[in-house]
């Protein structure tokens, strides 16, 4: 599986010229990994995180993996039993 991570600007120009260079490079890892499943990685943020994410996900087989920002439930104050004020 391929991964593809993906940061960017949110305010683009020129999105014409921006949308064919994100063609291009997609084009390009599909011939270099034929047969591969990709997965693009990506917050969302509006911008070239979605340009990215759209074009990915119109090969079949591609997926789209979105990292949240939560908390870790092991070292989370409300996670310990043991907090005062709770009644667990």
């Amino acid at each position: 599986m391929i991964r593809i991570g993906v940061t960017g600007h949110r305010i683009l120009t020129d999105l014409e010229k921006i949308e064919a260079g994100v063609e291009a490079a997609v084009r390009r890892i599909e011939l270099k990994f034929q047969g591969e499943p990709m997965t693009v990685i990506s917050a969302l943020a509006e911008g070239a995180d979605r340009i990215v994410a759209r074009y990915v996900l119109a090969r079949p087989g591609a997926r789209l993996t979105v990292p949240l920002p939560l908390t870790n439930p092991t070292t989370s104050p409300t996670s310990n039993p043991k907090t005062p004020g709770r009644s667990s």
